[in-house]
């Protein structure tokens, strides 16, 4: 019991209680989507009832974020999410934002009250836990999945979203094809 109270308690005070960080990480173990590979093909619905199928999304830039209310680095990576939403969401990029609270009551009044643009999919409503899929350990986690279905960046913590975003967009239209790497 002892041991468990001190690794809750040092994990409190490294940051990964909900995630820190900010560069693009290594996956946790092989069997993990890796870049270069199609994520798991998830369907679900969001706060709104609106269906989502991650894999029918393609020709468009998919950015899949997991996160909860209570996780301050989370809730730090809001203004990037609606800020792409905002840019590109109309033509370019799919942002879908998998909350992994347990209150769905809590969420949806969070969601409503700070006017997310974005949809929102709680995992607790899901008949799969989403974040098991995609190997998240740890919150904030974010994909980017290419035009072509392919997961080519995976970032744990806060990270440069919007920039990474726009060069993603920005080498895809050069370039009309596969972007392999983004460097955030």
């Amino acid at each position: 019991m002892v041991r468990w109270i001190w690794l809750a308690g040092w994990l409190a005070i490294a940051g990964w209680s909900c995630g820190i960080g900010g560069a693009e990480s290594a996956l946790p173990d092989a069997a993990s989507p890796a870049s270069g590979s199609r994520p798991p093909n998830i369907s679900v619905r969001d706060l709104n009832g609106a269906s989502h199928h991650l894999l029918s999304d393609e020709h468009r830039v998919v950015l899949l974020h997991f996160w909860a209310t209570w996780c301050p680095h989370c809730r730090a990576e809001i203004p990037k999410l609606t800020e792409i939403y905002r840019r590109w969401g109309a033509s370019d990029v799919t942002v879908l934002a998998i909350s992994v609270d347990d209150d769905l009551s809590h969420l949806s009044r969070f969601v409503h009250a700070n006017q997310l643009p974005y949809p929102v999919i709680a995992q607790s409503e899901s008949p799969e836990r989403i974040a098991d899929q995609f190997h998240v350990w740890g919150i904030p986690t974010t994909l980017l999945i290419d035009r072509n279905g392919l997961i080519v960046a995976r970032f744990e913590g806060e990270s440069d979203l919007v920039d990474t975003v726009a060069k993603l967009l920005k080498t895809s239209h050069a370039s009309g094809s596969l972007v392999s790497e983004v460097e955030p």
